[in-house]
């Protein structure tokens, strides 16, 4: 099953073990090697001042459109106690707003949206808006994501426009 980032933004995080709902999913961290889900960060109560909590990808028991399962609420940690996790989240490598770019450096638009599969949590779209325009661009032709910058190949883009601006302003 395939998910949108949008859709899955404020659904539950629920337990197996007693079938309760223990956060809400407030973003995602994204690896930047392979773009796939690292984790999702989660609220657990309104304390503004608490630690970001957080349920890595391996501790998914299952993703549904209407939220995620995990095996108990032990497996929400605080975000600086996976390494890996906190590593991304600090590169700015999670939520959406990433800087689309050519490798030849010209700006395509910033991400508003991305789809992703709940079985392999590989993101396989990314929905780019610039001005008025919108594309929908797969992962394949993606070359590097570095914090919130995703570098694409040029020569791949379907209908791409090279004159749309430079990717420094």
């Amino acid at each position: 099953m395939m998910l949108l980032y949008s859709k899955i933004i404020g659904t539950p995080v629920a337990e197996l073990r007693d079938a309760t709902k223990i956060g809400l999913i407030s973003d995602l961290i994204i690896e930047e090697s392979d773009l796939s889900v690292a984790a999702a960060v989660v609220e657990t109560n309104l304390n503004p001042f608490s630690k970001k909590q957080i349920v890595a990808a391996t501790d998914f028991v299952k993703i549904f459109k209407d939220g995620i399962v995990v095996n108990d609420a032990d497996a929400i940690v605080e975000l600086d106690e996976v390494v890996r996790a906190a590593k991304l989240y600090d590169n700015n490598c999670h939520g959406l707003v990433q800087r689309v770019v050519t490798k030849s450096g010209v700006y395509v638009g910033h991400v508003y949206d991305y789809l992703f599969d709940a079985e392999t949590t590989t993101i396989h779209k990314l929905y780019v808006k610039k001005l008025f325009s919108e594309q929908i661009i797969p992962t394949t032709i993606v070359t590097s994501m570095s914090g919130k910058i995703i570098t694409i190949d040029d020569n791949k883009l379907p209908n791409f426009v090279p004159n749309i601006g430079p990717a420094i302003e």
